[in-house]
């Protein structure tokens, strides 16, 4: 991917984390899919971005996060694996 495609895709995450609503959230984690499928690189500043995209997704998923403080291994190990891949 050339420098400037990349660059675009550093402007559409960074403007998709702006408001925090979990619809967007999501196009998040689909935008970070599509980058992983295709082999991009993501910037260090994104990295964070992601991590949180993908803990606010899973966390307001799962009834048993807010019950215990804590998410189930299976939901834990899903998210690391997948943003691992990214990050």
């Amino acid at each position: 991917m050339k420098p400037e495609d990349l660059y675009v895709r550093h402007l559409e995450l960074g403007a998709l984390r702006i408001w925090h609503a979990p619809a967007l959230e999501l196009e998040t984690l689909r935008v970070a899919n599509d980058m992983r499928v295709s082999s991009d690189s993501v910037e260090e500043t994104d990295r964070g971005r992601l991590w949180d995209a993908y803990r606010s997704v899973f966390d307001s998923r799962d009834p048993a996060s807010t019950a215990t403080g804590r998410r189930p291994m299976q939901a834990r190990s899903r998210t690391a694996a997948v943003c691992t891949s990214l990050c």
